[in-house]
């Protein structure tokens, strides 16, 4: 499928062009057309009027527009504001808008105004596309926003349950069986653009129905970088456990309550994997599967359960909550999320204290009980 993408910048073309080709040269689909910022309301009229022709699949806009062009008195956000509004309006369908900015500017003006990120569907910065990011994530990423949302527009006629079982590829049982909260926020009445913010941000990128392969690999008991056969594995489990609805081509997920209902489908095992050490899991899983090549992940350090249930966000490895503290979460976890966890040994040597991360309030006084012991 061709997706087109409208790239405003207030740098010139030629600037901008090999940051454009490493993108594009990713997938043979994608197209990034740059153009320069218009006066405002021009702006706004031609946008609209490509969306509504279809030219456009998605929108990129940089974060500063008025530094090189007299013309644009505006930044980006401003022009996304408008976009988000003329769409709840119904004059033109959601499409997905993402920001593309210089790093200086992002964590100036962007990284702590809350109040904007719901405006795009992803941020990425130019400076570490190519080096802290690979150009085919950015691709990639770029290629499923546009899909998916031409996929909730196409199902938004439906209605709710047949809506829900569209848009995450579920059968109606499936749908029904997903906690109330959810299926409340995937109905065709709100705006698609709540709707692909719902799923990226709550479902996608947060860990509860859906994980990602770190957390699916410490539940399994499996050490991902030694295990030659973990590629195997993980076909073998994603054909019944995989994510296959919008967004999932960029960011692969499994359903957690598949997973589960695979390891209890094992006849000969009296445990679930919670209740088994990771060596025993992985023994369990070469026998069902025949793969010798899997090693079982080691805890952070020895004293530490290898009953893993998580990953420990400080050092990214397996850990079994009870040897960590919940992180800090501003935002804060539906019922149905899974909470976050830092391991006792990170939170006291502040692993990643330089990018945010934090032990939450509630556990401050546990925390302080472990640096008496050390």
């Amino acid at each position: 499928m061709k997706i087109n993408y409208l790239y405003i910048d207030d740098d010139v073309t030629n600037d901008l062009q090999p940051l454009i080709q490493s993108i594009e040269s990713q997938n043979k689909d994608l197209k990034i057309q740059h153009e320069l910022p218009l006066e405002f309301a021009a702006q706004i009229k031609h946008i609209e009027s490509l969306i509504k022709t279809s030219k456009i699949d998605g929108l990129i806009l940089d974060l500063r527009l008025d530094q090189n062009r007299q013309a644009a008195n505006y930044r980006g956000t401003s022009l996304a504001q408008e976009l988000r509004t003329t769409s709840t309006e119904k004059r033109i369908p959601d499409i997905p808008i993402v920001l593309l900015s210089m790093r200086n500017r992002y964590n100036k003006s962007y990284r702590n105004d809350h109040t904007s990120h719901d405006l795009y569907d992803a941020a990425y910065i130019k400076d570490s596309i190519g080096v802290d990011l690979p150009a085919s994530t950015v691709s990639s990423e770029l290629m499923s926003l546009a899909i998916g949302y031409k996929k909730l527009n196409k199902s938004k006629g439906n209605d709710s349950a047949k809506f829900a079982s569209q848009i995450l590829s579920l059968n109606s049982a499936e749908v029904g069986a997903l906690d109330n909260a959810i299926l409340a926020a995937l109905t065709p009445n709100k705006p698609m653009r709540e709707v692909a913010r719902f799923i990226v941000k709550e479902l996608i990128k947060t860990p509860g129905p859906l994980i990602d392969e770190k957390v699916i690999a410490a539940r399994l008991g499996v050490d991902i970088m030694k295990s030659k056969d973990w590629n195997k594995l993980k076909g073998i489990i994603a054909a019944k456990t995989s994510y296959k609805g919008i967004f999932s081509d960029a960011w692969p997920r499994w359903w957690a309550h598949s997973l589960e209902k695979w390891w209890s489908s094992i006849k000969w095992l009296e445990k679930g994997f919670e209740r088994l050490e990771a060596r025993e899991r992985v023994d369990a899983i070469k026998k069902l599967t025949g793969l010798k090549k899997l090693d079982d992940a080691k805890p952070i350090q020895n004293n530490y359960s290898t009953r893993f249930r998580t990953v420990c966000l400080g050092f990214e490895m397996p850990l079994d909550p009870v040897d960590g503290v919940l992180a800090r979460d501003d935002k804060g976890r539906a019922a149905w999320q899974d909470k976050d966890y830092i391991s006792i040994r990170a939170a006291l040597e502040k692993v990643k204290w330089g990018e945010g991360l934090r032990v939450h309030p509630d556990e401050e006084i546990r925390l302080s009980e472990y640096k008496k012991l050390r």
